[in-house]
């Protein structure tokens, strides 16, 4: 029903900006998505890990979200569909440039107003931002990337190795600063 009512419904306006987990697919056909356009979001697993790691003590692969990202990707291009994936490096690296450019392949246009907003938090931020969005609600605009100076934790490094070949693949696709 949220398929059919909120994502596939009928709209006003002819832009609905849905941001769903990766996991939230899981168990769903994924027809419909050949009918929306598709960003994929995904971070470097050094800087992921330990992070996911503080919020979901012992992840296990599935828990990153790099295979069902795989799975989606593949899904895509199997279907015919133009496949974006937006790399968080890149996108702090040059924000109005990968912006721009997203905007580009959508279809959309793009506007300075994109790179900041207000501080604290949005009524579409839903049940996730007191979990998730806290660093978030103190900004205004995009901070320029800095590589994580802390030690990578060593109980993750299994996991890393896992997880780096399916950052790389979908890395091919993405947006460059």
């Amino acid at each position: 029903r949220v398929v059919a009512d909120v994502i596939l419904g009928p709209w006003s306006s002819r832009v609905l900006f849905v941001k769903n987990m990766a996991h939230h697919l899981v168990g769903l056909r994924w027809d419909f998505l050949e009918r929306t356009s598709n960003v994929l979001l995904t971070r470097t697993p050094a800087e992921v890990l330990p992070s996911l790691n503080r919020k979901l003590p012992d992840p296990g692969i599935e828990e990153t979200g790099y295979p069902i990202q795989i799975r989606l990707l593949e899904f895509l291009e199997s279907a015919g569909r133009e496949v974006i994936v937006l790399d968080s490096r890149e996108l702090l690296t040059n924000p109005e440039s990968v912006l721009r450019q997203l905007c580009a392949r959508i279809g959309l246009g793009f506007e300075k107003e994109m790179l900041h907003w207000a501080v604290g938090p949005r009524p579409e931020d839903g049940v996730w931002a007191e979990t998730w969005y806290h660093d978030v609600h103190l900004t205004t605009g995009f901070a320029p990337y800095r590589p994580k100076i802390t030690p990578f934790p060593a109980e993750l490094v299994p996991l890393l190795r896992k997880c780096e070949p399916m950052y790389a693949r979908l890395t091919e696709k993405s947006i460059r600063a």
